[in-house]
């Protein structure tokens, strides 16, 4: 098949370049809007997880061969002196008449003899044949049989998995509805996961939530200014025969920004709220948070530049499909500078405890290892408690307490390390990542980042990959301790933990189990 490739002239190439920044910037327009006719309602169904394990496929059953077939019964055995072998006179003279007249009876006893020996042999190939054919079904019918008890296993444990699922998403959506703290949580953050937003946005957030004031505390992190794409226009210039790209003018881009973070702010309260089957909220805030390079001091920062706090019931007066963001915004009294892309901090309306609010209690992994673990194939929750448990036994002898954080996405804290020690103790911050690729400086960055907030020590990140040379670059001169796989592997090693890391077995895993997603999501 000749696959016939179409080459966009450069005319072409603009104007398509053209309608796809216009549709970029429509996107970064109707952030609030798309929101709100998205629906947030969730399928308490798709939180069961699927049943990954293939059903038993039925065998190839072997083909009976076909009876033989029944032989013709011969004559008369065939003699030589018969008329129709005997030569007339003309054989007198023509010796070819005689030899043609004894192959013919030659044939014909032959054919004869054959036939003789067929109707003899017979019964012991219907017999060969008969106990090949009760072979063939026997072992067929063994097959069958395993095949249909592996099937019922398998449905066995398919129910089984599908019952547990059930009872444990019922017992999820009850805790929510009795308002309890870590199922509420985790709740409104699967809403906000599935709240899908331009890929240059960060969609990291942590929730804190107080059951006996029904408040729900949002630290949200915002794009930077210069994340968001201003492109506008892109035409060819014939005289250079190059591309030209026009922007939108800097006010221009510096009020796109500002109206992005007032419709991701409003979005996400009424993400909350809309969600929010149980009245288990009576009043969101909203902290805007912001990761940014001071340009004077070359510090990473993170700066919260906008808050909000709003009730229920002032929320639904509001019709968020025909108002402004920014005007919406203030009517709400929220608290933000007149400039959000001036990045100028505001005190937080409402703020997380981070000493007690976030942190669950750890469950035991480590004695679970084998040496077939494989590190960077575990359940991630499960790998985050493993790094807590790690963390706890390396600072037994120092009296440490390490606490591990709810399970939230990319949160930027893992766990936290409280270390007594007045001279290398204090305050660390843990960071886990399970990946199956190098872990670049953007991680070790956003970690510093964390630090810097949280007003920690130090920072230790671990991996079960490993880190490129920016990343090692970039610690140069900060609190900041990287381990590697070998290093996690050698650091369990040391405690009496046996265990793997193979990534290119963890990658085909997480192949098959995306490809059995998208199976299940078609069908």
């Amino acid at each position: 098949m000749v696959t016939q490739e179409f080459i966009l002239l450069p005319e072409a190439t603009a104007e398509q370049r053209t309608e796809q920044a216009q549709a970029g910037l429509r996107k970064l327009q109707g952030i609030l809007h798309d929101g709100v006719r998205a629906s947030c309602g969730l399928e308490w169904s798709e939180l069961e997880l699927p049943f990954t394990e293939s059903k038993p496929t039925e065998p190839m059953y072997q083909v009976e061969p076909n009876s033989p077939a029944k032989p013709w019964k011969p004559g008369d055995e065939p003699i030589e002196t018969d008329a129709k072998y005997r030569p007339g006179w003309e054989a007198l003279f023509l010796p070819s008449l005689r030899k043609k007249a004894r192959q013919h009876f030659k044939h014909d006893h032959n054919r004869w003899q054959e036939a003789v020996e067929d109707v003899e042999r017979y019964p012991a190939r219907l017999d060969e044949w008969q106990k090949e054919s009760k072979q063939i079904r026997e072992e067929n019918e063994r097959l069958r049989v395993t095949w249909e008890s592996a099937v019922s296993e398998w449905q066995n444990r398919k129910d089984q998995h599908e019952s547990t699922e059930r009872n444990r998403v019922r017992s999820f959506k009850e805790a929510v509805n009795s308002c309890q703290r870590i199922a509420v949580e985790r709740f409104f953050s699967i809403v906000l996961e599935r709240s899908a937003y331009p890929d240059c946005f960060p969609h990291e957030f942590t929730l804190a939530y107080n059951p006996e004031t029904k408040i729900i505390v949002c630290d949200y992190q915002l794009p930077a200014p210069g994340a968001l794409s201003t492109l506008k226009e892109v035409k060819y210039v014939k005289s250079r025969k190059a591309l030209a790209e026009k922007h939108i003018s800097k006010k221009d881009s510096q009020a796109l920004y500002d109206s992005v973070a007032y419709q991701i702010c409003l979005r996400t309260t009424y993400e909350l709220f809309s969600a929010d089957q149980f009245e288990a909220l009576d009043l969101v805030t909203f902290n805007g948070w912001v990761r940014e390079v001071d340009r004077g001091t070359g510090r990473d920062i993170n700066p919260c530049i906008l808050s909000l706090q709003a009730t229920r019931q002032a929320f639904e007066e509001i019709d968020l499909t025909r108002v402004d963001p920014k005007a919406c915004f203030k009517t709400l009294n929220g608290v933000g500078s007149t400039k959000l892309h001036a990045l100028a901090p505001v005190a937080p309306l409402l703020q997380l405890d981070t000493e007690d609010d976030r942190f669950v209690e750890g469950r035991s992994i480590a004695n679970r290892l084998s040496e077939g673990t494989n590190l960077a194939a575990m359940d991630w929750e499960d790998f985050e408690h493993l790094i807590r448990e790690l963390f706890e036994a390396e600072f037994a002898e120092r009296d440490a307490v390490v606490k591990i954080t709810q399970a939230s996405r990319d949160r930027g804290v893992d766990a936290v390390i409280f270390d007594p020690d007045p001279i290398r103790g204090g305050k660390i911050i843990l960071q886990a990542k399970r990946y199956t690729n190098t872990v670049g400086a953007d991680a070790v960055r956003d970690l510093y980042g964390t630090v810097v907030k949280e007003r920690a020590n130090k920072g230790i990140l671990i991996t079960t990959s490993d880190f490129g040379p920016d990343s090692y670059d970039y610690v140069k001169d900060l609190p900041i301790t990287l381990l590697s796989g070998g290093n996690l592997v050698h650091l369990l090693g040391k405690h009496g933990h046996k265990a793997r890391i193979d990534l290119a077995e963890a990658k085909r895993i997480q192949a098959e189990k995306d490809a059995e997603a998208r199976h299940e999501a078609l069908s």
